[in-house]
């Protein structure tokens, strides 16, 4: 009988196994994936209802290795009663143990409140991203400086807000406007951008080099360029390289409805990248007047920052639940919803409860809206830890 008891004991205990411990880190991804998602899902709802946001995430994660449930401890008498020896064994619990994190210091607000380098809006581009939902998302405005006239009407910015129904229809169908007129990267010659200092020799600037730590500084000796072509010197600056968007297909029929294409002459994408801000110059006002003569723009098209991104989702969520206003962009010539959300119509892929209702992310063929979280959550990944206060950077888009 005791030999039985031993044995059962034993047994219960259990031994790790490789299907033991490929369930446990499924399980533990799986219990990740679905945190991870709600709390930015919670986030949104919070946007949409005009509330903070408050942010956490697993920092660790661990569990036990044993196929068995039950969490209990046995004790059975063993060997010689008047010694009264007795065998013990606890069966430890198959749950995961987590560490929840409350992410709220200086470098991670800084970080996510930072906008987005224009570098990310061009690399989610040309990785094959749709181009309208990257642009939703990202941009904030496109603004003409100086205003164009426009049979009859003085445009000045298309703002991105699904609040204002014409606003957001205006913003739209420039944005599809653009991609149908080819919009696209290239790289092209462009002036450097002003020193920090005198033009130096070859010599002096590979000195310079050595003396200056320019990761740290944030500093980049250059080769000075003008008017498209090297002159043999060299200049420190704080790096503000252009990433140019061509209209490759401005002047064509496929073109005329794109504002932009129509009244264009430079358009910069103002991000997160460091840049010369350099103050105004009579050259600079001399241009100005002359395109407000020529009724030509420079255009800016202002980057979010990866919160704002989420307040921007959480503005869909507010137009369409309060409004019936459900944002749509266009993918594939055909519309697509950039981000919904039902309240108690039942579970979906992704649902929290939040003030007493229950919330469900739509998906469907032609809902984008688990692309938007898979988006957002690569971008606070990506820029969740910064050590600088927030700035904007221009990326000069120029059509030919």
């Amino acid at each position: 009988m005791r030999f039985v008891l031993v044995c059962t004991l034993i047994a219960l205990t259990g031994c790790a196994t490789s299907v033991d411990i490929a369930n446990q880190s499924t399980k533990g991804n799986i219990g990740v994936e679905d945190a991870h998602n709600q709390v930015l899902l919670l986030n949104i709802l919070r946007a949409s209802k005009r509330r903070p946001m408050y942010f956490t995430a697993i920092s660790s994660l661990a569990g036990p290795l044993g196929t068995f449930s039950p969490s209990t401890q046995l004790s059975v008498p063993f060997g010689s009663v008047i010694a009264n020896n007795s065998l013990s064994t606890t069966v430890t619990a198959d749950v995961n143990k987590f560490t929840v994190l409350v992410v709220d210091g200086q470098k991670f607000m800084t970080g996510i409140t930072t906008p987005l380098k224009a570098s990310t809006l061009k690399y989610y581009i040309e990785q094959g991203w749709p181009r309208e939902l990257i642009l939703s998302l990202l941009v904030r405005d496109i603004s003409f400086d100086p205003p164009v006239k426009h049979k009859g009407e003085t445009i000045s910015k298309l703002v991105n807000y699904p609040g204002d129904k014409e606003d957001f229809a205006a913003f739209q169908k420039e944005i599809v406007a653009m991609v149908k007129c080819g919009l696209s990267f290239e790289p092209k010659a462009t002036e450097s951008p002003k020193g920090l200092g005198p033009a130096l020799s070859a010599n002096e600037a590979r000195s310079l080099k050595e003396l200056i730590n320019a990761t740290k500084e944030k500093l980049a000796v250059v080769p000075e360029v003008k008017k498209g072509q090297p002159t043999g010197q060299w200049v420190l600056t704080k790096p503000d390289v252009p990433i140019l968007i061509n209209l490759k297909d401005k002047g064509k029929d496929k073109c005329k409805d794109s504002l932009v294409a129509m009244y264009a002459t430079t358009i910069q994408a103002k991000g997160g990248e460091q840049t010369n801000e350099n103050p105004p110059t009579n050259e600079k006002q001399a241009k100005f007047e002359a395109q407000a003569t020529a009724n030509t723009s420079t255009v800016n098209l202002f980057i979010r920052s990866p919160e704002a991104i989420l307040y921007y989702l959480g503005e869909l969520v507010r137009a369409c639940l309060d409004d019936e206003l459900c944002g749509e962009t266009t993918v594939g010539g055909k519309p697509a919803k950039i981000f919904n959300v039902e309240r108690n119509k039942g579970k979906s892929f992704l649902s929290v409860k939040y003030d007493g209702a229950l919330y469900s992310v739509t998906s469907g063929k032609d809902d984008r809206s688990s692309h938007s979280l898979s988006l957002v959550s690569q971008l606070i990944g990506l820029q969740k830890e910064m050590s600088e206060l927030p700035q904007a950077a221009p990326i000069r888009v120029i059509t030919q």
